[in-house]
């Protein structure tokens, strides 16, 4: 005999609900930008290249905000103690300004920055005082978007520090 025509209906109602939302749940994921979340420095897989010793503790936070540039936040321990940075970063190739807590309302570097592809940004880096660039910091997430390695050079190609980093969420 089966089931019954009301309730094959509710039961397709539910099937179809469940699918929608599964679909538009995957399409939120899809177009949020990989760098959103909270990001742990991987000491083992970085290479920390300078006389200076590595830092003890690296995290890093990108968040959106409401006029579409991303927040960034870094506090970095080291030698010298606990440092901690924020800047908006946007993609409009204009240079924003980085601020520490040390150096208060006055901007100490001032970044541009470009998508290369989804999981790929650049960012050009500018001391505060000076006029030409000095860094270029390539940022690549992962494809399943729990690594993240930055990848510094200087201006005439010599690279730096390559620098990983583990989701956390």
């Amino acid at each position: 005999m089966g089931i019954p025509m009301p309730k094959r209906l509710t039961m397709l109602q539910v099937a179809l609900i469940l699918i929608g939302s599964a679909a538009s749940a995957h399409a939120q994921t899809e177009s949020r930008d990989p760098l959103i979340g909270t990001w742990t420095l991987n000491a083992e897989k970085s290479v920390f290249r300078g006389n200076s010793p590595p830092p003890t503790s690296l995290t890093r936070t990108f968040d959106y905000t409401k006029d579409g540039l991303i927040l960034v936040m870094l506090e970095t321990v080291d030698a010298r103690g606990r440092s901690f940075l924020h800047w908006y970063l946007g993609f409009d190739g204009k240079e924003h300004p980085e601020y520490s807590r040390e150096s208060g309302a006055e901007p100490t570097y001032w970044l541009s920055a470009k998508v290369i592809d989804p999981y790929t940004k650049e960012v050009i880096d500018r001391v505060a005082d000076q006029d030409k660039p000095f860094l270029i910091i390539t940022f690549a997430v992962s494809k399943d978007g729990k690594t993240m390695t930055m990848t510094y050079k200087d201006m005439d190609g010599t690279p730096g520090n390559v620098v990983v980093y583990d989701k956390v969420f």
